[in-house]
């Protein structure tokens, strides 16, 4: 397969930069094909470097004569298969390391330090030790940089002209904030030149060949947000192109017009049993749209029911006034039937995933930058395309919980009330919130308020494991699960919860078989005293059945509050204010009662 030169899936600032060594040589660019949504195709013609390929590797024996491309396929056995490996069962991503910060040597540039990650391709992208990316003068190659006009400049030394400070009031009419993307790609470098060997006579030596390829790595810049591929919309839309059938096309055109008849006839059924007016309308309707559904059938045919055109031809249409045959209910039900069978049977399919292929090659994005005025001001170590696998699980948990909460686009909820969804931000991370005399306030209370808040999805992933050690813990004496109770009189069930420090409590109906996956785990888990359980009682000998453990809901679910309900609550609100008010006039109001020596004071 040819090494694939990474191109970035949007706007990107221009071609790579090579921070450490020059792109590869070698290097193609893999072209891709759009999804086509015709007969349940599924998807896109994968990317050139993600094509799977028939493996052959060479085999040796004593006297044979080897040549150069006997080792090269030996060579390209093992890598190709190590990509494969990448790809298919790791992914993409970063796996650890190759954390971004200010380069403080070095104006315009930042720091990439060390780490490993996976690029779509299977490539390794390894940086041994910390680099440095001259992120300024890329965009400056680019022509996507926009600086203050030079005369606005105030440098601050006199032979650097791109340091300079801010300018001074009312010099500035317009600041640019710009954000911009760093992507991480693989690339490859010849090294260790030779002059190879020759047998002819030729006057003067061969062109110098490389004896080593250096697998490295280069930088890009993208003025846009890169959009890593997600198999969900993958998945989403091959089931769309299985429902195409009810959504565009000839069938749907004709079962379009036709539904509100067949509705009808469906309905007189049974009111005008044999009429034959009634009769003839139905056979003609079913012929009709078994018709459709046979061009459909032709034009796009089934791939996994292979003898379903011919069930179709041998549907019976509804009886007429002297047949034998189906009524129009069972005719058009197993007209459906095959219909929605021709349907659901692609559906089930999709979900047989295919091998991941992306369609669009690009680099693995590592984080942002922020330019103001064409100076680099700030470094941020997200967006970024994480590798989820056991050995980072923890650490990738963490990082997706807190930089989502600090710089994730989140859309305030849609209602009257508050107008239309806004998004939380745009580019780079927004400005942190202060207010001061929270702060104040947390501070004098505790010093440590930020540090604790700051590691509560810690400390809430370290409780929770406890919590689960615990609730499975069968070895610690007077643990019961609450299956224990079932079929147990009520007397001999509370008797043993006393015993073991358990309430039971009864429930007013017998919980359901299809309980949601929380209170499933709950009635599963372990129960030492102090924990409450609940129990239906059922026959006249009260016998418990289906002892569990339910967590409580709140009375007023915080998704059924809409705009209507917030109002409400707030001219509650208000209205609880003004009677504070009216009550506090009225008690400053009344005269205040003597105390003992006849002054105002002593008790209300």
């Amino acid at each position: 397969m040819n090494q694939t030169k990474s191109t970035p899936s949007t706007k990107a600032t221009g071609a790579s930069s090579s921070a450490t060594a020059p792109a590869a040589a070698t290097s193609t660019t893999a072209s891709s094909s759009p999804c086509g949504c015709g007969c349940h195709a599924h998807g896109g013609q994968p990317c050139g470097c993600c094509k799977l390929t028939c493996f052959e590797r060479p085999k040796y024996f004593c006297g044979q004569l080897l040549s150069d491309a006997d080792l090269t396929l030996q060579e390209t056995y093992f890598r190709e298969k190590n990509k494969l490996y990448h790809r298919t069962m790791d992914g993409f991503g970063v796996v650890c390391g190759l954390q971004m910060r200010c380069d403080c040597h070095c104006k315009g540039h930042i720091v990439i330090g060390d780490g490993f990650a996976i690029d779509c391709c299977g490539n390794d992208l390894v940086v041994c030790e910390p680099r440095s990316f001259d992120v300024i003068g890329e965009l400056r190659k680019k022509n996507c940089l926009t600086e203050p006009p030079r005369e606005h400049r105030r440098p601050i030394g006199r032979r650097d002209e791109d340091t300079f400070q801010e300018p001074a009031e009312g010099e500035d009419d317009c600041i640019d904030k710009r954000c911009f993307y760093i992507g991480i790609c693989y690339a490859e470098e010849p090294v260790d030149f030779a002059t190879p060997y020759t047998t002819d006579c030729s006057p003067a030596p061969g062109p110098c060949q490389p004896t080593r390829i250096k697998e490295c790595v280069r930088f890009e810049v993208y003025d846009e947000l890169p959009v890593r591929p997600n198999p969900l919309d993958d998945i989403e839309k091959r089931i769309e192109c299985c429902f195409r059938i009810f959504r565009e096309g000839q069938f749907f055109r004709g079962l379009e017009r036709l539904a509100p008849e067949i509705r009808e006839i469906l309905n007189c059924n049974e009111d005008q049993g044999g009429s034959g007016e009634w009769l003839h309308v139905a056979y003609h309707r079913f012929q009709e749209l078994r018709a459709q559904f046979l061009h459909e059938l032709r034009t796009c045919p089934d791939q996994y029911n292979c003898n379903l055109e011919h069930e179709v031809c041998r549907l019976r249409a509804p009886r007429g006034e002297n047949d034998s045959g189906p009524t129009a209910l069972e005719a058009f039900t197993a007209l459906f039937e095959l219909i929605l069978q021709y349907v659901f049977s692609c559906v089930l399919a999709q979900f047989a995933f295919p091998c991941p292929a992306p369609s669009d090659p690009c680099c693995v994005l590592i984080g942002s930058v922020e330019v103001v005025n064409g100076r680099l001001t700030r470094v941020i170590n997200y967006p970024r395309w994480y590798l989820l696998c056991f050995a980072n699980f923890i650490e990738v948990l963490i990082y997706q919980l807190a930089n989502e909460a600090a710089c994730g686009r989140k859309e305030e909820p849609n209602s009257p009330a508050l107008g239309p969804s806004k998004p939380r931000m745009s580019g780079c991370c927004p400005g942190f919130e202060v207010d001061v005399c929270t702060f104040l306030d947390l501070f004098r209370a505790e010093p440590r308020s930020l540090e604790l808040a700051a590691k509560a999805s810690v400390n809430a992933i370290r409780a929770m494991h406890k919590s689960l050690v615990s609730g499975f813990d069968f070895m610690k004496p007077g643990g019961v699960v609450a299956s224990v109770f079932d079929g147990l009189p009520k007397e001999d069930a509370e008797r043993l919860g006393r015993r073991l420090g358990l309430t039971i409590e009864s429930l007013d109906k017998p919980p359901s078989e299809r309980r949601d996956p929380l209170s499933a785990l709950l009635s599963h888990l372990i129960h030492r005293g102090g924990d409450p359980l609940a129990a239906f009682e059922s026959g006249k000998d009260q016998t418990l059945t289906g002892t569990t453990r339910f967590m409580s809901a709140p009375a007023w679910p915080i998704a059924n509050r809409d705009a209507a309900s917030l109002k409400e609550v707030q001219a509650m609100a208000e209205r609880i204010q003004r009677l504070e008010d009216d009550l506090g006039k009225l008690r400053d109001s009344m005269p205040k009662p003597a105390g003992p020596e006849g002054g105002e004071g002593g008790s209300h």
